[in-house]
């Protein structure tokens, strides 16, 4: 196999989607094996690239599976070209040839709960992206929906933490646990504080999420939001969730010291406006002023 000619169909299928080059390869190369053309950097097949966000040529998958290429090839980061058909890039818009692209993968037996390293599955992938017509064609194949990443992350921690709203809904209508934490203790609410998504915020605790629930900091969602500086989410908070503005970690930090601690001045004198405790000391007699000066 010339190095010259494999090189120039990775090109072609990367940058123009020129399936006729594909064939013309197939012709001339009757015995190549398609799981070593690929990226030698990345480890990207040629079926990753053809699958991936920025092509998704419909045509070049099934020619690449129809001639045997490997349905489930691990790039190096351990994705598989299912994987790679679940995400976007630059926020290129998810459309009719991207749920062609997973449904081919999946008939051509892609294996649809492999994890990579880290623990993500095409679950954690599509919750990120929000597509919640993909998640429902991966139902339908068998998706397992209670897969955890590496550090203890649900889908609906990953679709709560990138604000997707909808897929937020979905998750929680086929069962997954609201006030579920992971490795840091962290709920999909403590997520959505996160993403500064009141929307989402709003979806959970109608859904039983727990309004106070505590990470391994022992960080409510007040002091969550004052480390972000978000004076919305601050606001909200307090004025309409009535959470304590003053509740205190079991360090004895309140709001106020995680204002002044991320340095997140604009929440600071927020915080003070509202009412906040200037007088608290944590466990080792700061007071939050002297945080500002660190």
């Amino acid at each position: 196999m010339s190095i010259i000619n494999s090189k120039k169909v990775l090109r072609e299928i990367h940058t123009t989607e020129n399936v006729a080059i594909l064939r013309e390869f197939h012709e001339t190369h009757p015995d190549i094996h398609w799981t070593s053309l690929k990226y030698e950097k990345t480890g990207d097949t040629i079926l990753h690239v053809a699958s991936s966000c920025t092509i998704r040529s419909i045509e070049a998958v099934k020619l690449l599976l129809e001639h045997g290429a490997d349905v489930n090839a691990l790039k190096k980061a351990d994705w598989t070209p299912l994987m790679l058909a679940c995400t976007k890039i630059d926020e290129v818009e998810i459309d009719e040839n991207n749920y062609k692209t997973v449904e081919v993968l999946l008939r051509n037996g892609a294996a649809i709960n492999y994890g990579n390293k880290d623990g993500w599955t095409a679950l954690h992938l599509i919750a990120r992206e929000g597509d919640v017509r993909i998640l429902e064609l991966l139902l339908e194949h068998g998706l397992n929906v209670d897969r955890i990443t590496k550090n203890g992350r649900t889908a609906l921690h990953v679709s709560a933490l990138h604000s997707q709203l909808d897929m937020t809904k979905k998750l929680i209508e086929i069962g997954l646990d609201v006030n579920k934490k992971d490795s840091c203790g962290n709920t999909p609410l403590h997520e959505s504080i996160l993403s500064e998504n009141l929307k989402i915020v709003n979806v959970l605790l109608e859904n039983k999420a727990d309004l106070n629930c505590r990470n391994k900091s022992d960080f409510s969602i007040l002091h969550l939001a004052s480390c972000q500086g978000n004076i919305n989410v601050i606001e909200y908070i307090i004025d309409v969730l009535k959470v304590d503005i003053n509740v205190c970690t079991t360090s004895g930090l309140t709001p106020l010291h995680c204002a002044a601690r991320n340095k997140q001045l604009k929440a600071y004198e927020h915080l003070l406006s509202k009412g906040a405790n200037l007088n608290v000391r944590d466990k080792f007699e700061r007071l939050p002023s002297d945080y500002l000066c660190i």
